[in-house]
């Protein structure tokens, strides 16, 4: 991806969602949120001055969030006497 050639991603997008071209993305980006994109962008390898994270991992670390941010209610909950579901 190039910025000069206009194929990179606006991190913006990936944190609001946003609609691309169709063949790329049919669905459009779905909104993934800072921290899924923070995580991502963290556990890459950084070798050059470029770094290339597909959608796909965003998901995969908004998924993850969505793990540890469920956990962790469900903690809270219970250390204050809530009822879990």
């Amino acid at each position: 991806m190039s910025k000069s050639l206009g194929n990179v991603i606006d991190p913006r997008d990936v944190i609001r969602g946003a609609t691309l071209q169709r063949q790329q993305f049919p669905q459009g980006i779905p909104e993934c949120g800072a921290d899924a994109l923070r995580l991502a962008l963290s556990t890459h390898n950084v070798q050059g001055p470029e770094i290339r994270v597909g959608v796909a991992s965003v998901l995969t670390q908004r998924r993850f969030c969505n793990k540890i941010w469920n956990g962790v209610g469900f903690v809270l909950r219970a250390l204050q006497g809530e009822e879990t579901p």
